[in-house]
Parts: C-alpha cells; structure tokens; sequence
C-alpha cells in the first residue's frame, strides 16, 4: 500500500472515531447536567445545551463537544482521498466533497466558540452551518452514487439527508425544534457508515500487500 494512502486511512478512521467519541462523550455528560424544564427535541434546540443561562453546569461540555467533533471531521474528510478514482469528474465532486466537509467541520467549531450566549454571532455560524451541510450531503450523493467501492444506498442515504436538511432551512423561521435535532442526528449514521467502509478496504488493502509480500 502507499505510503500516502496508508495514511488517510489512518486519518479518516482515527478522525472519525475521535469526533464521534468526543462528541457524544461530552454530549451526553452536558445532558445530564442540563438544568430543569427537561430538554426537550420539541421545545429545544439542540445548541440550548451549550448556553449557560440554560444549562449553567453543562454548557461548557457540549461547546467542547462541538470544537472536538470539528476537528475530527476535519481528519475524517481529509481521509476520503482513498476514494479517489481515476475518473476525473468523480475525483473533482470528491475533492469538492471534502472542502466542503472542511468547511462544515470549521462550522462546527465555530458554534462551539460562539455558543447561543453570543447569540448574534451563534445565528450566523449556525445560518451557514445548515445550509453548507446541505451541500456536503448533496455532494457526497453526486460523487458516490455509482462509485465502484461504496454501495449506492449510501449515495441515497445521503441524498435523504440532504433533502431533510433542506426542508428545515425552508421552514427555519417556524421553529420547528424537532426539525432541526432530524436534521443533525441523521446525518451521523453516514459517517458510521463510512467508518466501516473505510475499515474494510483498509483490511482488504493490507491483506492484498502482504500476500503480495508472500509470493
């Protein structure tokens, strides 16, 4: 295996294990410090977690939460260099997959830098949050959906995701809370997803390099 690939598998798995680990580490630990009324999916936003005069104890792990799992998913899309083929326009909605998750992961920081107490700049970070994430999924449904490595449900998965995320920008003045905590933890599971792929052809890559050492 080259040395390169090697190592954005290396990248992209750890990236994606370290985000998600952190995240629902922190997530969780700011959940059950989040101060009575219960939080609730249809009377909150999932950043009330991290605003202080909500949730004075746990407001502080669920903006770590938000910086970590930033920078792990900008570790976890750096990585998809492995999917590259050698179809040219495939690898440009690749590579424009992984700006774009880049710039979603930056997103994410920044919400955790900029928690609902700053709640001017909160909005604006948010604003582009959703809508970049609905480009990164629109994107990965484009670059994957007849790739010869990742099976096409993922590519419709993604375009599933997509279409949730766009529905909750359109109807983003209603205050659908439920909408939004929809639009976040379905796109979750796809980076799962990816994470078991990403470990199977890693396995499969390994194995064909060391039977190749064998002959």
């Amino acid at each position: 295996m080259h040395i390169n690939k090697y190592w954005s598998y290396v990248i992209g798995i750890s990236g994606c294990v370290f985000g998600n680990c952190a995240y629902f580490t922190c997530f969780f630990i700011s959940l059950s410090l989040f101060s009575p009324p219960p939080l609730s999916p249809l009377n909150n936003w999932i950043s009330d977690l991290g605003y202080s005069l909500l949730n004075p104890r746990g407001a502080i792990w669920f903006n770590i939460a938000n910086i970590l799992s930033g920078i792990g998913m900008t570790l976890y899309y750096v990585g998809f260099r492995v999917w590259y083929t050698e179809e040219g326009k495939q690898n440009l909605l690749i590579k424009l997959t992984q700006i774009a998750g880049c710039v979603n992961a930056l997103t994410i920081v920044m919400l955790g830098i900029f928690p609902e107490d700053q709640v001017d700049l909160h909005s604006f970070w948010a604003g582009i949050f959703f809508n970049v994430n609905f480009v990164v999924f629109l994107l990965t449904f484009l670059a994957f959906r007849s790739h010869r490595q990742i099976p096409k449900w993922f590519a419709l998965y993604s375009l599933v995701v997509a279409g949730i995320n766009l529905t909750f920008i359109i109807l983003m003045d209603f205050h659908l809370f439920w909408l939004e905590w929809l639009t976040v933890f379905t796109g979750i599971p796809l980076g799962g997803l990816f994470l078991v792929k990403f470990i199977i052809s890693f396995r499969q890559e390994k194995m064909k390099q060391d039977f190749s050492m064998t002959k």
